[in-house]
């Protein structure tokens, strides 16, 4: 039984496609510890979707599916996910969040560019968050989108950046009730009633402790400068 630490969790995931696999290599545990999270797809299941949709292969579906699951199940344990590009530098982690193409995953790696060996992504699309003892922290996991730019850490929160283009770049503290749409556009959705119950409490503690941005950028070194001078933190 093939068995994962993802987002501080055991996950008991018998994936078989090569992407999956790979990217989930570096999670892969020996333990006796029961599983906290059960993960199952079928095979049916992930060949009725590569034939609906065959723009995408079969182990890109068993990857989604399995993804969207343990994302689910995942509130139960305190945690949520953020479609996102998570960025670490030293004790933090800052995600940028926006819709797909609008270049959230190009300006984590400017941070990289600027503050060289100093940052790296943590998760390049849909990071963890985790509250747990009063602090929340983020979670690399092997669900990371279209790239496999993702670690197996967990570093403290930083700060949440919602990100839109524009040729002048400016970035602006954001308040909480602005924040709420703008994340709810961006995690899950078409949940039962008790797992939305769930994601709106996660969320309202999240962005009550969370420092909030708002961000217009170019795709220049100097957006990635700006952003940093504006939300970094010290441990």
């Amino acid at each position: 039984m093939p068995l994962y630490k993802i987002a501080g969790l055991v996950v008991d995931m018998p994936c078989t496609g090569r992407r999956l696999v790979r990217q989930a290599e570096s999670y892969r545990i020996k333990t006796d510890i029961a599983p906290d999270i059960v993960l199952r797809v079928t095979e049916e299941n992930i060949r009725s979707q590569a034939e609906q949709h065959p723009i995408l292969s079969r182990d890109d579906w068993e990857y989604m599916l399995y993804g969207s699951i343990f994302y689910r199940k995942l509130l139960r344990f305190g945690g949520m996910m953020l479609h996102a590009s998570a960025v670490a530098v030293g004790d933090y982690a800052y995600l940028f969040s926006a819709n797909s193409g609008t270049g959230k995953s190009t300006h984590t790696q400017l941070w990289c560019r600027y503050l060289g060996e100093r940052a790296f992504i943590l998760n390049d699309d849909k990071p963890a968050v985790r509250e747990e003892d009063g602090e929340f922290y983020v979670y690399g996991t092997p669900f990371s989108g279209k790239s496999d730019l993702n670690r197996n850490e967990r570093i403290k929160l930083g700060g949440i950046c919602f990100l839109s283009r524009s040729k002048a770049n400016w970035i602006e503290p954001l308040a909480k009730e602005d924040a709420v749409p703008l994340m709810l556009e961006q995690t899950l959705r078409r949940l039962p009633m008790q797992n939305m119950t769930r994601l709106l409490e996660q969320m309202d503690r999240l962005l009550t402790a969370a420092p909030l941005w708002r961000m217009g950028c170019n795709m220049n070194l100097s957006a990635a400068e700006m952003a940093y001078l504006a939300m970094r933190r010290q441990p």
